[in-house]
């Protein structure tokens, strides 16, 4: 007997077996995070694991598990209420997901709240983007990154 696969099917066998392969990205501004998404395609492939826009469809509200979270802030800090808001929720999940800021700002003081809010990685986009994938990599595999010049200045 011939099984034809439905889309859902499909759709599950192109992706990670494991839900611990799910990367969620916040990031308020939709060109921002298509430009995001786009940038780590190759590197989604190479790690195994499936970045998604958390915000594309729920509208800002967190439901999906995700063994990591990107929070893309641009020029935004990490005391606005929206990051805030995502921070608190992440960090109260049952499984809370690795959480990466990916910010404009090189300031100290941006950086130590995003560790006091139990970020394990703080990416400057001033960095080289290969840096960047290096550390996301790092984060991914349990490792911590947070810029060495600006935690020297603090």
């Amino acid at each position: 007997m011939n099984h034809v696969a439905s889309a859902t099917e499909m759709e599950e066998q192109s992706q990670p077996a494991t839900a611990q392969c799910r990367i969620a990205l916040y990031d308020l501004q939709p060109l921002r995070r298509a430009e995001f998404l786009s940038f780590l395609s190759s590197w989604q492939t190479e790690q195994q694991v499936v970045v998604y826009d958390a915000l594309a469809s729920a509208a800002g509200v967190i439901s999906e598990p995700a063994k990591m979270a990107f929070i893309n802030l641009g020029a935004s800090s990490v005391r606005t209420p929206q990051v805030r808001a995502w921070l608190s929720e992440l960090t109260a999940m049952e499984t809370p997901p690795v959480i990466v800021v990916i910010s404009d700002r090189e300031d100290p003081a941006e950086v130590v709240l995003a560790f006091e809010a139990n970020a394990k990685g703080y990416i400057p986009t001033s960095i080289a983007p290969e840096l960047a994938l290096q550390a996301f990599t790092l984060i991914l595999n349990g490792g911590v990154y947070f810029p060495p010049a600006t935690l020297l200045r603090s």
